[in-house]
């Protein structure tokens, strides 16, 4: 509808997870036709014909700190899912966990064949094999900057690794170990970043309420905004922050 946007299908809430407290659900991913969930620092597994939030097999008692990232990958024909909470991430592999505190951690992305994560401080790893990482390329940021780790299109037409952070976004060099700046630069903003995702030809990166879409061209980007605060924006009371971005 013209200056309007439609809502998507009413949410249906799921049975209490039993954790007790305030927290934040940091993290979910699926793995095997199954819901895992990190509620605070507590992993949980979602069963849809009971309709209830389970403590999974093996799984620790707790996480170090919040999660704040999650990802599905496959290595070695095996396929895993992995939390990242801050000190590291802990990983399952369908039959035990393990959590590594190698290279602090909030950032997770699959590419090359390998698992990459990105910590506060803005130290890019890589593991081909868990439990094996081998640090990378360092942002030439503060710590604290980085705000997402996500795979996108270079100008040359690969798909490579990308960083948001609080003043735009970074592209990552594999030959030279190196971040490269990219034509995104945004001023600085506490929310820029978090939700960063690639669909189709275009990224999509959000700055508090705003999002740009941004089209990376062998010898220029196209930069154009297409987020729910143009035209007459939200109502005072749908206002927020966007916290996460996800293809449909």
């Amino acid at each position: 509808h013209n200056k309007h946007l439609v809502p998507g299908p009413l949410a249906n809430a799921t049975a209490s997870s039993g954790v007790s407290g305030v927290f934040e659900v940091g993290a979910l991913v699926e793995r095997a036709n199954a819901i895992y969930g990190v509620f605070g620092t507590t992993i949980k597994v979602y069963t849809t014909s009971t309709d209830s939030w389970d403590t999974p097999t093996g799984s620790p008692s707790a996480l170090p700190e919040v999660a704040t990232s999650s990802i599905n990958f496959r290595i070695a024909n095996v396929e895993y899912i992995a939390f990242a909470h801050g000190t590291g991430y802990t990983y399952f592999n369908g039959t035990s966990w393990v959590t590594d505190t190698t290279f602090r951690t909030k950032y997770l992305a699959f590419w090359h064949d390998r698992l990459w994560g990105i910590g506060d401080t803005g130290l890019l790893w890589s593991a081909s094999v868990l439990g094996s990482e081998t640090a990378d390329a360092q942002l030439p940021l503060p710590n604290d900057f980085v705000t997402n780790l996500f795979t996108a299109r270079h100008p040359s037409g690969d798909i490579v690794l990308f960083a948001a952070t609080l003043r735009g976004v970074f592209i990552h060099d594999f030959d030279n170990t190196l971040w490269n700046d990219t034509e995104l630069e945004l001023p600085y903003h506490p929310q820029n970043g978090l939700g960063a995702q690639r669909w189709q030809d275009s990224v999509y990166v959000s700055s508090g309420l705003g999002v740009y879409r941004y089209v990376n061209g062998q010898n220029n980007a196209l930069i154009t905004t297409v987020g729910p605060d143009k035209d007459h924006g939200l109502p005072a009371d749908r206002r927020g922050v966007i916290r996460q971005l996800l293809s449909s």
